[in-house]
């Protein structure tokens, strides 16, 4: 069936899975948040990279937060403390009243005259309430005083990252393909090889595997990647291109309309992604159509690792 489709100029997001701005995290650690000394609230998380350190109140059990304190430094002598040796919340440097059930503090490493591999102190309250009853919570650990008062503190080791951003893939070769589609070009009149896949209508989704040319140094049935995508209701249009064991892609193409004379004119597609010599594993893309049934082509040019 022929469709009558007009389609705006999408206006697309390509999100590459080997990010140029990667930061490596340490193992995180996790304590316990007790409310009332015996009931399990949730847990108080910390974690660091090379320059900062992360702690995160997130209750559980029907428990949400109301109020956090939390003191972070280099040791426990630096918990504000009463002569007693009572913990003085409110002279904790950080915290707030919170609605919900998360919250997270983020520091420089720097600020507490530390490093990625230095160990810190760490105590954290909290108040928290389960609709019914409100009560004061601390992260488990050691109790600063052995009498009367049950608060306590906890240490945490950070860890400096040893972990960094995976090595560019060096391409071997280099082919074209299409996403495998039920019309091939031929049938709508273009010139060339590959295929759209025809009828999409919102709400729709699909898979198709990639193919690449035969002209190239692998076979037209040699399958280099997989095709996802889903046609929202709302008129967006989301497409995800993920290479096989073995290839890359050094460049994507996704053209959602109707037919067009430009069917197989990579450069007046919808969107064109950016050359890289660097092989992605994973391409995706995401953007507003005006509607209706489209027709769906997908391209790379694909690279043998």
């Amino acid at each position: 069936m022929k469709h009558s489709v007009k389609i705006i100029s999408l206006l697309f997001t390509l999100l590459l899975a080997a990010s140029m701005h990667f930061t490596a995290v340490a193992s995180e650690t996790c304590q316990t948040l007790l409310a009332g000394q015996h009931h399990d609230a949730g847990t108080v998380c910390v974690s660091n990279d090379a320059d900062t350190v992360t702690v995160t109140f997130a209750t559980a059990n029907g428990w949400s937060l109301l109020d956090t304190h939390l003191y972070v430094g280099a040791d426990a002598s630096g918990i504000p403390t009463n002569r007693a040796g009572n913990p003085q919340i409110g002279l904790f440097p950080y915290g707030g009243g919170v609605t919900g059930n998360t919250v997270s503090y983020t520091f420089n490493l720097a600020d507490f005259g530390l490093t990625c591999d230095d160990e810190l102190a760490i105590a954290a309250h909290a108040v928290v309430s389960n609709g019914s009853s409100t009560e004061t919570a601390w992260a488990s650990g050691t109790r600063m005083v052995q009498r009367g008062n049950w608060a306590m503190w906890f240490s945490y080791q950070a860890e400096c990252p040893t972990n960094g951003p995976p090595p560019p893939q060096a391409c071997v070769s280099y082919g074209t393909g299409y996403a495998f589609g039920d019309v091939t070009f031929g049938q709508v009149g273009e010139t060339g090889w590959g295929w759209t896949i025809t009828g999409a209508d919102p709400g729709d989704s699909g898979e198709a595997v990639i193919y690449a040319n035969a002209g190239m140094q692998y076979k037209i049935d040699d399958p280099v990647g997989t095709f996802t995508w889903s046609y929202e209701t709302n008129g967006f249009f989301s497409a995800t291109f993920i290479a096989d064991s073995g290839f890359g892609f050094i460049d994507t193409h996704l053209h959602v309309g109707g037919y067009t004379t430009e069917v197989n004119g990579r450069g007046n597609y919808n969107f064109n992604g950016n050359v890289t010599m660097e092989a992605q594993d994973v391409v995706h893309y995401y953007g507003e159509t005006t509607g209706g049934t489209v027709n769906v082509t997908a391209h790379v040019a694909s690279c043998k690792l």
